[in-house]
């Protein structure tokens, strides 16, 4: 199947999804800075996971017909949100990439932390992926909340956690990555499931 048969294919999936009247979803928070084992292992409506594997497809394929080389962008939806990572040529590229995202039928919303320079090296992406590996390590050994709940992506260092979660969760979370050696910021891009129903303005 060519490129556009899939992204056609993935845009198809998306539509039947939400045609399949899936609940809409509480606030985010965006900020730097026990788990009940009756807790279900997925807090995302059904059928939410495959939409957010085929925004990431569906995402990656339109930026890279549109930019095919000296960018290097990471997409990650979680919940119907996308958070977009990594380098571009400048702030033309930045913008129109999160465009093209939020031009994915599905798309909530955009998170778009991607920054203009040169494009990262292989080793500094394989210390960024041994960095993810440690923080959810940390997770696993503080036994605080589910580590299933807590997705966690790092780029340059800097430790991003999505995911739908309560405030104590998001508190733990920030807290066991900021505290893991070599971590320069975290970034929080959570859903608060205990949160009112306003968005909480990022925090710098």
């Amino acid at each position: 199947m060519t490129s556009r048969g899939r992204r056609q294919a993935g845009a198809m999936l998306v539509a039947g999804l939400l045609a399949a009247g899936l609940p809409a979803c509480a606030p985010v928070l965006l900020g730097r800075n026990r788990a009940d084992a009756a807790v279900p292992p997925e807090r995302r409506a059904e059928g939410v996971s495959l939409q957010d594997e085929a925004i990431e497809r569906i995402a990656l394929e339109l930026i890279e017909e549109r930019f095919p080389k000296d960018v290097h962008v990471n997409v990650a939806s979680f919940n119907r949100i996308a958070l977009l990572t990594g380098e571009v040529p400048g702030p033309n590229e930045r913008e129109e990439i999160a465009a093209l995202v939020q031009s994915i039928e599905g798309v909530r919303q955009v998170f778009n932390e991607l920054v203009a320079a040169p494009v990262s090296t292989l080793t500094a992406r394989a210390v960024d992926r041994h960095l993810t590996a440690r923080v959810k390590a940390r997770f696993l050994d503080a036994g605080r909340f589910r580590a299933v709940h807590v997705r966690v992506l790092t780029e340059a260092g800097i430790v991003y956690l999505m995911g739908l979660v309560t405030s104590q969760e998001a508190k733990d979370a920030a807290d066991l990555a900021a505290r893991t050696p070599d971590v320069k910021s975290v970034a929080r891009v959570f859903e608060l499931l205990d949160a009112p129903a306003t968005r909480a303005t990022p925090e710098k």
